[in-house]
């Protein structure tokens, strides 16, 4: 579902729907459509004893979804971990989400930057490196290609400081998000009539 059409709900009407805990801090973590992905930092973040659950989306091998059942066996009771796989309602996951970690695309990036949602970078796509530099910029996401230890640094601080989410969401305030057909239309629209003005002068 096209996260711009969709209902806008709240992080806890999004959780009920999605039969998750209402009250506990979300973890979205997004897989390559190949099934790349890692549980290294999942395991890192048990030593912090913080309570919260993680949901993981995207294409995973048999391997991969092997590692997952296992790990999910292995974790304490304050970690609840989801695996949901490729799911067609990214729009609810994401409004239930506090923050988003995983590979970093151009559609991951723009959804999250659209609903509010800090993204963490565990993978970058190459094509992407301006979009992450622009979510950076703004400081409402971290790149952290390939270094796990900075990955877990940044969840480390979040977990202790609960305060800097609601930071993020004011800075998402005031920062141009451009998102949805009708407005590109517009901006195409509204460009092309301004280069004919200016070839006329």
């Amino acid at each position: 579902q096209n996260i711009y059409y969709s209902d806008k709900l709240t992080k806890k009407e999004a959780r009920l729907r999605l039969d998750l805990e209402p009250d506990l801090f979300t973890l979205q973590l997004n897989l390559g459509g190949e099934g790349l992905g890692t549980t290294t930092l999942i395991k890192r973040l048990v030593k912090y004893e913080k309570p919260m659950q993680i949901v993981v989306l995207g294409g995973m091998d048999k391997k991969m979804l092997k590692k997952f059942e296992i790990l999910k066996k292995e974790l304490p009771v304050n970690i609840k971990l989801h695996v949901r796989g490729f799911v067609s309602n990214v729009n609810e996951y994401l409004a239930a989400s506090d923050i988003v970690v995983g590979r970093a695309g151009i559609n991951t990036i723009v959804e999250a930057m659209y609903a509010h949602r800090p993204f963490l970078i565990t993978e970058l796509v190459y094509t992407v490196l301006e979009s992450a530099n622009y979510v950076e910029k703004y400081k409402v996401g971290w790149n952290c290609d390939l270094d796990v230890d900075k990955q877990e640094a940044v969840l480390k601080n979040l977990l202790q400081n609960p305060t800097i989410i609601k930071e993020i969401d004011e800075r998402f305030g005031q920062i141009p998000i451009i998102y949805g057909p009708e407005k590109l239309v517009k901006i195409l629209i509204d460009d092309v009539t301004n280069y004919k003005a200016e070839k006329k002068i």
